[in-house]
């Protein structure tokens, strides 16, 4: 491998195709006959096109054996590559088709952009150009495609690739690569990998990534196969394991966080041809290091570091090497390259010490297309090249360890002192990045007039852990229960009757181990929640038609690992539809019927009325004002649902036996129970149903329940007042004890603590004081359900949401701490507690309705603001109830 050219680096077939197919993807697999026959086949059409030598040529084209042979084929005729990645947004793609100005436009049919019509004679499809059979005349030679005058000898300095990055302004640069670069990197890693013919490596990341160069070569250079991700798959952690073990791939490439989603895959176990794994693009972090060779103990790892600016890699690092840091080192240059650790001064410091990272030889690139500026800033000369070389300036700040590698230290431009502390925010991140409930995270640094700088931490927790999934907020409960909720107060509510007042497990009731059980009208999920704890292996199956309220069943179920079906329908005595009134804010009290809302308005004033009077510490002004908060939540939203009878739905799902068949469908109880003819009735072993107008409908319940064979008790529902009318029915096989005692067939199972706890701010804050100095230390946390992404995996900073102002949620200033400390005081005396922290739940505190009323009157009488009783539950912190309050004081 004498050349400098790239091209020279593939293997060229004789005699006919190889057994080793070159390219598999969704479109099939693609001989190395077959793709040098298209290589050939658009070199031709570059050349007949008039493209000449150091022109620009747009390669408009997703993850496809399209874009492999339109790059060789580029290279070929001597014209500079510039990748256009059609998944970027459109307005990234026009500004990289405007720098470039490319020559020609080569594109496979599959997407369209609007440079088409403004300039349509620049854009070729180059789809048609693969049949025939290419080998049936023989192959030219490379140099029978080049232009004269292009000789090879002195090409290595050549342009070859353009890759346009992300500049600090957020407007692309482009990057320009020449031949030589590149094919040190592709030679070199042939070599100190050991890429064979049997070889199989993923290409998964964008065509505009430099990572896309060695993942593209790497296995062509050996006569091996590359393995093709279809588009979109490169963030789906899953598809791509599932790709790795379907198409045998030995060789990956992730950058750090997206491997930490594909560690967490179980089903990566399962990827035994994996022979190695490349990390770059982003700090890796040791933990994750170690987390790796536990689950693929015989797969190589290795960090891999280089700005594109430096054709791919400068450095690289075997994990496998004895090491005790925190972040991974990104060990030693590839051959070829030179790495000088400088001072501010440009002299080399000493062994230990800390520097900024200069990268000189052969991958050095030509500089930013369009910009000398930038590019003399950047690319300096080399004074310790003896041959008049150019060293890259990285920004980078890197020790030089004692056995020779280099440890990343962070950015130099990123480095920020807080309170005259000198403080890397990538540091901070990672150590975030440890606590056993994130899952990612990002550290930034603003701008802040009191101590120079503040730490805004961005965190995404596991989603099991996480405040907020798929956009619901989640609150804890009791006892540790995590649920999402539209109504935190309802939800609370609701885990009372079910998991304290043990609603359904009176008069002998029972679920045992195996047990399936029939959740009709099953909410948010708080019953299944309940009967999933009560034995092992119950089996759920919850229905529930309100589409309000069908995303957070189906959330609380999925996050409990519950053995579950959700069915979306409402369950009568007739198939069809019918018109379903939903409360958003009350979803409990949803029904069917054109009379719900006179219904459910009713309901609400019996609770009211019989809570209040239990309690002599209600005034009536206090009764008259929850009463009229409850009626303002019943704003109502119709929907058409699709409905069922309940033997219809024992068919549909093959239900041979009930264990337990729980009914709570607002009104609807008799005509569900009609619905279910008597061959079913057999099946059914136990029911709990609530009963709306018992006095009227009570008795037929009863009868069909008698005439099934059931022992009957009936008690009236205690949050309601008499003259609501609203029973709960239990019906058992056996005879039933006169008691009521809360019986189950095996001790039931609280949620483990470490399982349902949510990640909050005070958890972060406890741990980060365990881990860091107060500096170091974020202000203020943002949670994120993910942290956005850039094409390349890496986190876009630019994309993170605006940090939190600090006189909203931080601390008051001057005449703001009176207010604060008067709200934060109205909080403890509510709640009765201690203290009031910034991070604390006011249903966490013991917060209810009564309570957040009491708060809301408190502060219309201290501060003379209008508050929403219900504001302080829907509030996820104090601070963040206290920003609202601030907010409607300016109002």
């Amino acid at each position: 491998m004498s050349s400098f050219f790239v091209p020279d680096l593939l293997p060229r077939p004789e005699g006919g195709a190889t057994e080793v197919p070159a390219i598999v993807s969704a479109d099939g697999e693609l001989s190395y006959a077959d793709m040098w026959g298209r290589i050939h086949a658009i070199a031709g059409l570059l050349r007949g096109t008039g493209v000449a030598p150091g022109d620009h040529v747009g390669l408009f084209f997703l993850r496809s054996a399209e874009y492999v042979t339109s790059l060789v084929a580029t290279w070929l005729v001597g014209a500079v590559a510039v990748p256009v990645d059609p998944e970027f947004p459109v307005e990234r793609t026009d500004a990289i088709i405007r720098a470039a100005n490319p020559r020609l436009v080569l594109h496979a049919g599959t997407a369209a952009h609007r440079d088409q019509e403004v300039t349509p004679s620049r854009w070729r499809d180059v789809s048609d150009l693969s049949q025939g059979n290419p080998l049936a005349g023989g192959l030219p030679s490379h140099e029978a495609l080049q232009p004269a005058g292009w000789p090879r000898e002195g090409g290595a300095g050549r342009p070859a690739l353009i890759l346009f990055t992300s500049g600090s302004t957020g407007t692309p640069k482009g990057v320009v690569l020449h031949h030589g670069g590149l094919h040190n990197r592709l030679e070199w890693g042939h070599a100190q990998y050991g890429f064979e013919d049997s070889d199989r490596v993923l290409h998964k990341a964008s065509i505009a990534f430099d990572a896309s160069v060695h993942e593209i070569f790497s296995p062509l250079i050996a006569g091996g196969t590359l393995v093709i991700a279809p588009p979109g798959l490169q963030f789906d952690s899953l598809g791509l394991v599932r790709l790795m073990q379907d198409a045998g791939v030995t060789t990956a490439h992730f950058v750090p966080s997206m491997l930490r989603y594909v560690l967490e895959e179980p089903e990566l176990a399962y990827c035994t041809d994996l022979r190695r794994v490349f990390c770059g693009g982003e700090a890796l972090d040791m933990d994750r290091v170690r987390t790796f060779r536990a689950t693929l103990p015989d797969c190589a790892l290795f960090n891999q570091y280089g700005p594109t600016e430096t054709s791919v890699n400068a450095t690289f690092w075997d994990c496998s090497e004895p090491y005790d840091g925190h972040i991974a080192p990104i060990g030693r240059p590839i051959a070829g390259v030179r790495c000088h650790v400088l001072d501010e001064d440009l002299t080399p410091v000493e062994e230990g010490q800390i520097g900024e990272l200069w990268i000189g030889g052969a991958g050095v690139g030509v500089g930013y297309l369009a910009d000398e500026r930038q590019t003399e800033e950047r690319f300096r000369p080399d004074p310790f090249s003896a041959a008049d070389g150019r060293m890259y300036r990285t920004g980078d700040l890197v020790r030089r360890a004692a056995p020779g590698y280099l440890e990343f230290r962070g950015r130099l431009d990123d480095q920020v002192k807080v309170r005259g502390v000198r403080v890397e925010p990538e540091e901070v991140a990672a150590v975030v990045r440890r606590h056993p409930m994130v899952h990612d995270a990002a550290v930034v640094a603003v701008p802040d007039e009191d101590s120079g700088a503040r730490l805004i931490g961005y965190v995404a927790a596991k989603r099991r852990h996480a405040p907020v999934v798929d956009g619901m907020r989640r609150v804890q409960l009791p006892h540790g229960l995590a649920v999402a909720t539209p109504s935190p107060d309802e939800a609370l509510f609701l885990y009372r009757q079910i998991f304290e007042q043990d609603e359904y497990a009176r008069y002998g009731v029972r679920i045992d181990d195996d047990a399936v059980v029939v959740d009709i009208g099953a909410n948010i999920g708080l019953f299944s929640l309940w009967a999933h704890q009560q034995a092992d292996n119950v089996s759920l199956v919850s229905v529930e038609p309100n589409p309000d309220t069908l995303p957070y069943l189906r959330a609380n179920l999925e996050l409990h690992g519950v053995r579950h079906e959700v069915v979306p329908v409402a369950v009568t005595d007739r198939s069809g539809t019918a018109e379903l009134t939903s409360f958003p804010e009350l979803s409990y009290l949803s029904g069917l019927g054109s009379q719900r809302h006179r219904e459910a308005a009713e309901l609400v004033q019996s609770h009211y009325e019989s809570t209040g009077a239990a309690d002599e510490n209600v005034t009536e002004q206090e009764k008259a004002s929850l009463l009229l908060a409850a009626e303002n939540r019943l704003q109502a939203t119709a929907h058409t649902v699709p409905t069922v009878t309940l033997s219809g739905l024992f068919d549909r799902l093959g239900l041979e036996r009930v264990d337990l068949l729980k009914i709570n469908a607002e009104g609807a109880e008799l005509s569900i129970l009609r619905g279910l003819d008597a061959r079913h009735w057999r099946a059914v072993q136990q029911v709990c149903l609530e009963v709306e107008r018992a006095s009227m409908v009570g008795a037929e319940i009863k009868a069909i329940l008698d005439g099934a064979g059931f022992c009957v008790h009936e008690v009236n529902d205690w949050s309601v007042g008499a003259d609501a009318d609203v029973t709960y029915v239990y019906a058992t096989r056996a005879p039933s004890p006169d008691s009521a005692p809360t019986a189950h067939g095996a001790a039931p199972r609280g949620p483990d603590e470490d399982a349902e706890r949510l990640l909050t701010v005070r958890a972060l804050r406890a741990y980060m004081t365990d881990q860091l100095p107060p500096a170091m230390r974020p202000d203020r946390f943002v949670f994120l359900e993910e942290l956005p992404r850039l094409p390349n995996g890496k986190v876009s900073r630019h994309d993170l949401p605006e940090a939190p102002v600090p006189n909203a949620v931080g601390p008051a200033r001057g005449a703001e701490l009176g207010q604060e400390e008067q709200l934060r005081e109205i909080w403890r005396q509510a709640l009765q507690v201690d203290a009031v922290h910034d991070d604390d739940d006011f249903i966490r505190l013991g917060g209810h309705s009564l309570l957040a009323l009491r708060v809301s009157a408190r502060v219309r009488e201290v501060c003379g603001v209008e508050v929403a009783p219900h504001s302080c539950l829907r509030a996820q912190t104090f601070a963040e109830w206290r920003a609202d309050v601030a907010r409607q004081r300016r109002q």
